[in-house]
């Protein structure tokens, strides 16, 4: 088979990070997703996140919907202050599962969308941002991985 080339090939490897996230389970915050509600209110809390272009704190709820095969979809909307002021709206469509049946640790993959008025941040409301991450039930947190295409 012969390989694409030019204007036409497929890129794979063009994604830079977005920022590195961990949040932390707080208890039931719910907070309204940008669409509309997917799932039940399994929680909430707070968080940091730091990239080389996004860096500040992080309000967020969970809502979950649970398959007979032990993957959740989950909808997680939250806000992110930026350390520079800026209040970005975000929405992630997510996914997880055990990594191992039994394991209290959940391996987490999705995508994020962003709301803002900012004009500094503007340019987050014309991407999608692909994450992978996992979460520690017994600790109450969350760690991900953000990236954009370049």
């Amino acid at each position: 088979m012969e390989t694409m080339k030019g204007k036409d090939e497929i890129r794979t490897n063009h994604l830079e990070l977005l920022f590195s996230l961990e949040l932390h389970y707080r208890g039931l915050i719910e907070l309204a997703p940008v669409g509309d509600k997917v799932g039940q209110l399994v929680g909430g809390g707070d968080g940091t996140l730091i990239g080389p272009r996004v860096r500040g704190t992080v309000r967020w709820s969970n809502y979950e919907t649970t398959g007979e095969d032990l993957v959740c979809t989950l909808q997680v909307p939250g806000f992110i202050q930026t350390d520079d002021g800026a209040l970005i709206q975000f929405e992630g469509r997510e996914f997880a599962m055990p990594i191992s049946e039994g394991n209290q640790v959940w391996r987490v993959a999705g995508v994020l969308r962003f709301k803002t008025n900012d004009r500094r941040y503007l340019w987050l409301n014309e991407v999608f941002a692909l994450t992978s991450g996992s979460f520690d039930y017994e600790a109450g947190r969350a760690r991900w991985t953000a990236f954009v295409p370049q």
